[in-house]
């Protein structure tokens, strides 16, 4: 494999581009997008779960005493 010019790749320690070629920027920029995505799912997922779990009390006392007041 032929050496490529410093202007490429101006910090010696950034080899991995060189030695295994441009895919590696598609590969991270995928994984990382799917990262993201998956990470904006499992926080809306817990962020609901976790409200849901804290006002629930709450929510339930105040839907029964609105049902009540409805009644009479």
């Amino acid at each position: 494999m032929a050496e490529l010019p410093d202007r490429f790749y101006p910090d010696p320690k950034i080899r991995v581009f060189h030695t295994y070629g441009g895919w590696v920027s598609v590969l991270t920029a995928i994984a990382m997008c799917c990262f993201a995505f998956s990470t904006i799912l499992g926080w809306g997922l817990y962020g609901n779960l976790i409200a849901l779990f804290l006002l629930s009390g709450t929510v339930l006392k105040l839907v029964k005493q609105n049902e009540q007041k409805h009644k009479k």
